[in-house]
């Protein structure tokens, strides 16, 4: 039977993903912004591409040489040393897709951001650099998260695995692409943000089953009869990833059932961290400038003409039987107030309230 770990499967796709998220990300920006046009765009998108690949291919031959080192120290280890080992591969393969899901939201444009339309500002030895280091993260990463794999001796189970979280990678990029050209990003997201929740949910249950068989089980607290319910036969093999097992014992309800409120608590908290940085965001960017601020007064006095001193008047309407509003005016000046329009319109200053029209005028004695 040909080796083949579902924890190893999801680290690669993971990582994979997100590197090629980071590269799309820049690619995007490159190809849309007015600072990188013609000559030098080219030259920034092939900058990118060479940068990642040389990066990539640098971390994986590391990984490569810690793996095959640490698979030789390895060899030695006793079974319950393995099992723990496994166990906590499962649990940290756990966090890793906890991470992708709670990202996908924001990634698929589901959850509000305050990033997007910005410009790169970067010079194109930073973004080599950037790119570079990125890429070099995420495979190194990688062979972090394979260390436990090295030591338990499980190398023969990983070029397999490693093929089958690429090609989940390259099936989560095209069902995101797919979702933002056609506009079914909530659809998408939903499905992919379940489907990578569960499988979390499944390898940290997994993984505490792992310690279970290391270290004693917890009792019992049922067994379902027959083939069909067998968790190594289909169909409900199809269900292990996720968590299944035919006889749960005390460990697995409770890591199952405190990994999903985990995860679905996690959810709750970044949608609100979300939307109050996107409304944060909006306020800092509605408030002028003070230079935005002067600028708007200059343009108010040339097209309404100067004002008295200590008073702005703000800009008129198009309709020019439409009264404009004046503030900031000299509090010493004394004012009449009236509703509807009325008052003495020689008095130094009048504040008119028109309940009809919902506007407040202000005459200034000139």
């Amino acid at each position: 039977m040909v080796a083949f770990d579902i924890g190893i499967a999801t680290i690669f796709a993971r990582e994979v993903l997100e590197g090629s998220i980071i590269i799309s990300q820049y690619r995007t920006v490159l190809l849309r912004s007015s600072e990188w046009e013609g000559e030098r765009q080219r030259l920034a998108l092939r900058t990118i591409t060479l940068s990642a690949i040389g990066a990539g291919f640098v971390a994986f031959a590391l990984c490569l040489i810690v793996g095959i080192v640490l698979a030789i120290l390895g060899n030695d280890l006793d079974d319950q040393t393995s099992q723990l080992i496994e166990g906590i591969s499962k649990i940290v393969a756990a966090i890793c897709i906890l991470q992708l899901s709670l990202k996908l939201p924001k990634w698929l444009g589901v959850y509000p951001s305050t990033s997007r339309n910005k410009e790169l500002g970067l010079t194109l030895r930073e973004i080599r650099f950037n790119v570079a280091w990125n890429i070099w993260r995420e495979v190194a990463e990688c062979g972090v998260f394979l260390i436990p794999y090295f030591l338990a001796g499980s190398i023969e189970e990983i070029p397999l695995s490693a093929i089958i979280g690429v090609a989940i990678s390259l099936v989560l990029s095209l069902l995101m692409a797919y979702a933002n050209r056609t506009g079914s990003q909530y659809s998408v997201c939903i499905f992919m943000t379940l489907l990578t929740s569960m499988l979390s949910t499944g390898l940290f249950v997994g993984g505490c089953h792992e310690f279970e068989e290391a270290l004693g089980e917890t009792p019992q607290l049922w067994y379902i009869n027959g083939n069909f319910w067998d968790k190594n036969k289909f169909p409900m093999t199809m269900f292990y990833p996720f968590g299944y097992t035919q006889k749960p014992t005390v460990l697995h309800i409770v890591t199952l059932i405190s990994w999903a409120a985990l995860t679905i608590c996690l959810h709750i908290r970044k949608y609100r961290l979300s939307v109050q940085a996107a409304a944060q965001h909006c306020i800092e960017e509605s408030v002028p400038t003070q230079e935005e601020r002067e600028e708007q007064e200059e343009e108010m006095v040339i097209k309404n003409g100067p004002t008295t001193e200590g008073s702005r008047v703000e800009e008129r309407g198009e309709d020019e039987n439409t009264p404009s509003i004046a503030t900031d005016f000299d509090e010493e000046a004394p004012c009449e107030v009236h509703e509807n329009g009325e008052g003495d319109l020689e008095s130094p200053c009048i504040i008119s309230f028109d309940d009809d029209v919902e506007r407040v005028e202000m005459v200034l004695d000139k």
